[in-house]
């Protein structure tokens, strides 16, 4: 996953769309419980065509202004990969400095990346490969691969047990 072989990209939405509500509608769910700050938000979006993960994403981004994203492009197969997930959880007008929740993958550091599961399933290609149907909920989850969690796990420390597999 180290080599690179097209540009990243970053989304920054500036116009808003109406929230889609019930049945009709897809739900993207962001889930850190990795890496601090940790962060559980969902955006629900209503679509009258087939759209891919990637194209549902940018639609979000219009439709909320403080979701932004970066994705990396790996060649047809599997295409676009989330790298990043920024989004402001402050409340309007709160003045409890709660600030923007980010989260970045680093495969070379910690084999770190953006699991995508549809209603539990997990789907075998990247963003822009798949098309979710309506009452769909896509999540993105923060995980870290067996590998890395079985490189730092210590069975005989009974102190830190979470860290394995």
């Amino acid at each position: 996953m180290s080599a690179v072989l097209g540009s990243v990209i970053v989304c920054l939405c500036l116009a808003g769309l109406a929230q889609a509500t019930g049945s009709d509608a897809i739900t993207l769910q962001f889930v850190n419980e990795l890496k601090e700050p940790n962060f559980n938000f969902a955006i629900s979006l209503y679509t009258n065509r087939a759209q891919t993960i990637l194209e549902l994403m940018e639609e979000a981004a219009w439709q909320d202004i403080t979701f932004m994203y970066s994705i990396q492009y790996f060649g047809s197969v599997p295409g676009y990969m989330l790298n990043a997930v920024r989004k402001d959880l402050r409340q309007g007008g709160s003045i409890v400095p709660q600030p923007f929740v980010f989260s970045d993958v680093n495969w070379d550091q910690d084999h770190s990346y953006w699991s995508i599961k549809i209603d539990g399933t997990f789907i075998p290609v990247g963003i822009s490969g798949y098309q979710p149907k309506h009452g769909d909920t896509v999540v993105f989850q923060l995980v870290q691969s067996s590998a890395a969690q079985a490189a730092t796990c210590d069975p005989d420390d009974s102190s830190d047990q979470s860290s394995c597999p």
